[in-house]
This record gives structure tokens, sequence and C-alpha cells, in this order.
């Protein structure tokens, strides 16, 4: 069994290093320790298609899977970025399995957060 990167999950995992190393510097981590949130953080990490990234395609989602979803965790842990991606992109993968056309309704307001 052959349990190495594929070419995309690596790519992927390069580039979210890169973002996360640059968007969740030391300085904004504590700067949102009071609430454990940074909105403007959240708000490009969904702008990215995180918070789908497991929903698939048709849904609307990004169509890709758990292990994708696993490097997306594994990189933006290292910096300690604060959003809540994994709650968010679990949420969202089983709620899309459950409505199915009502999703894409679903992620606009979800994209919308402030």
């Amino acid at each position: 069994m052959d349990l190495a990167f594929t070419e995309d999950q690596s790519a992927l995992r390069d580039t979210l290093r890169t973002f996360f190393e640059k968007e969740s510097s030391t300085a904004a981590v504590r700067a949102a320790e009071p609430l454990g949130f940074d909105a403007a953080l959240w708000r490009k990490v969904v702008d990215l298609g995180l918070a789908a990234i497991a929903v698939p395609e048709h849904l609307g989602g990004g169509g890709a899977g758990f292990v994708e979803l696993a490097i997306a965790a594994e990189c933006l842990g290292q910096p300690l970025a604060p959003v809540p991606l994994i709650e968010a992109a679990v949420a969202n993968d089983l709620i899309a399995s459950a409505l199915r056309n009502r999703w894409r309704v679903y992620l606009h307001k979800l994209s919308n957060i402030e």
C-alpha cells in the first residue's frame, strides 16, 4: 500500500504551509488570543475554499477528501492559526450530505459571515 501524497496533495501542502506561515504569524495569533479567533484570516480561509474542501464538487464544495482536509489541518496547526477550519469543514460535509440540493444556499450564507 502506497501512503505517499499525490502530486496535487503535495502541492496543496506546500501552498497552505506558505499561506499559513504568512497569514498566521506569532503576532497575529497573539492578537487573536482574547477571542481565539481571527475574522480576517477566517475570511481568507473561506475564500480559499478550505471550509468546504471535503464537500463533493457537485454540491458546491471543493471536491477533495479528508486526506486534503488533514493536510490543511496540519498546515494550520503548525502556526496555531486561530480559525475553526476543522469544525466548519466537518459541519459543512455533514450538512451537504443531509441537504443535498439546498447546500449551495448554505455555502453562500457561510461565505458571507463576517
